[in-house]
């Protein structure tokens, strides 16, 4: 009975394994079936009789005690409902539903505070039943009913440690006949500690026998054993029920026949307003029982096996709870020990469920005369005992599995519930909830990598001197790549990384920011800060800031914060670029390419051009060289056109001799990726040539460019001297290649 406030006798999930079962179940059909059905059917039905009334005698204590023998007949009929409607519909056999106590408990100790009639403690009681429903329903058909998974559980144990707390209390004020609070203490008399101490002694012999049986029957020993002792001990000292009664060890008959409900009969004297103040606890009690609910068909799920259609069983759970609202019943839900129980017991088949109702509508006919013959204690001590379970089961949870951090969440919230309220400890909850989450994301770390153009240069294959002057002033290009959704937790870590850079006196001096945001899906409000921060920053201190790869939505939300971004221009140089505006790109490809432009413009000394043969073949004799293009043909190509294509034979060597080239590849999306771009001199085609396979990818011409193109058949023909000339040529660009993809995996790895 440990994993949550699913009603008595939750058995611990922790050593439960899953087990092999029908998928398709049917009704029973053998004398060994329909036997294995109705035993667990009797068990549940008997369980959820005493529940029903405990569960009355909460909610109905003190100057409402009147009402108890109604509620009790709410209570019963709830649970008669709830149980035959999800035990035809549900898709795990031995699903048995029943009222819960997670509303009740945050109910009875509203009505404990508060001055509502009996006629109004009905009607909050069946407006939360109908929000309940509609809630469970809604949820089920917005199909979001793995909601669970997304909410910190740490606020959900405080939740529900706080529902224990308030059974716990709840439980004294049934045993004493006034709702118990620390002011109160000094008042307490030897008559209340007497009508107290057999609820405490009750509820501890069941926390202690369902510690250690786990099991249903246990409880129904224990409460059995009880109900003899208190009837013995009537019957030594003479006791008539009437003296029991006016002694407050029974309760007193509250005047209702059997089969009565509160409405229709009751409505003329509901106060609507105080029913429309509660709307906030209402709300709350719906949302509370929608977790509680999903947790206990999760665990469901996982101790018997089942792929259950959470959805489809929210939706069963949510009519029936409509229907209960009418009768003026607390919510009812999928509870976890018995239905545990069943499948552990081998029961695969319906109907456990519907003999639960029938045995339970048969308590309903006789309700009053049932809750006047359940001793006061056995009530109270019934109720003790679910509150310290919940309480023992959660905090000891907490203390042993969660962090520090959700360990104290879960005391916070249980602090609000004992020393404000639950309405004041559902507030903390999600003020807990919003700062765990903010806090935990912050953690994720937004910036994947760091880096420099000087590690990272673009994919535009380079002359060696370029290359070299590149890497000489690319550290003050600073190359951050982000990830993940930037907002007030996080954003604050880009602007400590600028500062970081621009401090740090060791490093070349910043001239260009570049922040790759393509794996940013969006920003807040105060991501849009930061980012205008930067942008002060490089206003500054003089350096460029760069977006790349940003999406539409990222862009909008920016520039109706104040931050302008313009497009990138490939013919501006570094001295011209305005560092009081951010740049952006489509592409981090786009923007280096373009950066290294306006460095190589922007060079201290003239770069040294070199010739077309000391670009292809360095130190090769000129007139060997010369000899060698002789034997190749010339192609010219407009920018655009393609000039190989992906899966045509690699029988054909390539050379640019003037313009640009680039290898394009189709990514999974159908869209073509540009993979490198090759300007004068480079070597196109040599691997597939090296290994005789066919093209990988397309090249595309970028400007007007020339190519050199020599053949298979005509390598074999070319004089050895030349043969020697093409294949150094052909080495050094593999060599050149394997460099570049080494500095790309680098960039990948970051």
């Amino acid at each position: 009975m440990s994993f949550n406030a699913s009603g008595p006798g939750n058995g611990s999930i922790a050593s439960l394994t899953p087990a092999t079962i029908d998928r398709k179940p049917g009704w029973p059909r053998t004398s060994s079936e329909r036997f294995g059905v109705g035993a667990l059917g009797l068990i549940s039905g008997l369980d959820g009789i005493g529940y029903s009334v405990a569960i009355a005698s909460l909610l109905f204590t003190g100057r409402l005690a009147n009402g108890v023998g109604l509620a009790a007949g709410s209570a019963l009929l709830c649970t008669a409902i709830v149980a035959i409607v999800v035990g035809v519909r549900t898709q795990i056999p031995t699903n048995i539903a029943h009222v819960q106590d997670v509303a009740v408990a945050v109910l009875a100790a509203s009505f404990a505070r508060s001055e509502v009639s009996v006629a109004t403690a009905f009607a909050i009681v069946g407006a939360s039943s109908l929000a309940t429903g509609i809630t469970f329903w809604l949820t089920g058909r917005l199909r979001l009913g793995r909601i669970v998974k997304y909410f910190p559980q740490a606020v959900l144990a405080g939740f529900l440690a706080g529902t224990g707390w308030l059974l716990l209390r709840g439980g004294v004020s049934v045993a004493v006949g006034y709702s118990p609070s620390l002011r109160s203490l000094g008042d307490t008399t030897a008559a209340s500690i007497g009508k107290l101490l057999p609820a405490v002694l009750l509820a501890v012999c069941l926390y202690v026998a369902m510690r250690k049986f786990q099991h249903p029957v246990a409880l129904l020993a224990v409460l059995t054993t009880a109900l003899i002792a208190f009837y013995g001990w009537m019957l030594s000292s003479s006791m008539t029920l009437a003296t029991a009664m006016s002694s407050g060890y029974l309760p007193r008959p509250s005047g209702s026949t059997t089969m009565q409900t509160p409405f229709p009969d009751l409505l003329s004297d509901v106060d609507w307003g105080s029913v429309a103040r509660s709307t906030p606890m209402i709300i709350t009690i719906a949302m509370l029982s929608l977790f509680a609910f999903l947790m206990n068909s999760a665990a469901l799920e996982r101790a018997t096996g089942r792929d259950v259609d959470i959805d489809a069983e929210l939706r069963d759970s949510g009519l029936a709870n409509v229907v209960v609202a009418a009768a003026g019943g607390p919510p009812g839900y999928t509870g976890l020990s018995l239905s545990v129980l069943g499948d552990k017991a081998g029961v695969r088949h319906r109907g456990a469920g519907v003999i639960t109702g029938i045995i339970v509508l048969f308590g309903f006919v006789f309700a009053n005369q049932i809750v006047t013959h359940v001793p006061t204690f056995v009530s109270a001590g019934f109720i003790m005992f679910l509150g310290i379970d919940l309480l023992a089961d959660w905090i000891v949870r907490a203390l042993r599995t969660y962090s520090p951090a959700e360990a104290i969440t879960v005391l916070v919230i249980l602090g609000f519930v004992v020393f404000s309220g639950f309405l004041q400890a559902t507030v903390a909850g999600f003020v807990v909830a919003t700062l765990l989450f903010a806090f935990s994301y912050a953690r994720v770390p937004i910036v994947r990598s760091v880096t420099s153009l000087a590690n990272v240069p673009s994919t535009r294959e380079r002359p060696a001197h370029e290359a070299l002057f590149l890497r000489k002033v690319g550290e003050g290009v600073e190359v951050v790549r982000l990830q993940g959704y930037l907002f007030f937790g996080s954003s604050e870590r880009i602007v400590v990384q600028t500062i970081e850079r621009i401090a740090n006196t060791t490093r070349m001096p910043l001239r260009a920011l570049v922040l790759d945001m393509t794996l940013v899906p969006g920003i807040d409000a105060a991501s849009i800060a930061a980012f205008d921060r930067v942008r002060g920053l490089g206003a500054l201190h003089q350096f460029e800031v760069v977006l790349c790869g940003a999406n539409q939505s990222v862009l909008e939300r920016l520039r109706r914060g104040g931050v302008s971004v313009r497009s990138g221009d490939a013919h501006a140089s570094l001295a011209e670029v305005d560092p009081g505006f951010v740049t952006g790109f489509d592409a981090i490809d786009d923007a280096l390419q373009v950066i290294e432009g306006r460095l190589l413009a922007t060079a201290p000394i003239p770069v040294v051009s070199l010739s077309f043969r000391e670009m292809v073949a360095r130190g090769a004799p000129t007139d060997q060289f010369d000899a060698l293009i002789s034997q190749m043909r010339r192609t010219t190509h407009q920018p655009g056109e393609t000039i190989v294509r992906a899966g045509e034979p690699g029988d054909e060597l390539l050379i640019v001799e003037s313009g640009l080239v680039a290898v394009m590849r189709a990514a999974p999306s159908g869209v073509s990726v540009r993979l490198r771009e090759m300007a004068v001199g480079a070597v196109v085609g040599d691997i597939g040539f090296s290994l005789g396979q066919a093209r990988t990818a397309d090249i595309v011409a970028v400007d007007e460019s020339v190519l050199l193109h020599i053949s298979r058949g005509e390598v074999d023909g070319l004089d050895p001297q030349l043969g020697v000339l093409l294949h150094r040529i052909i080495s050094r660009a593999l060599a050149e290649k394997v460099l570049v993809a080494n500095r790309m995996t680098d960039q990948v790895k970051g």
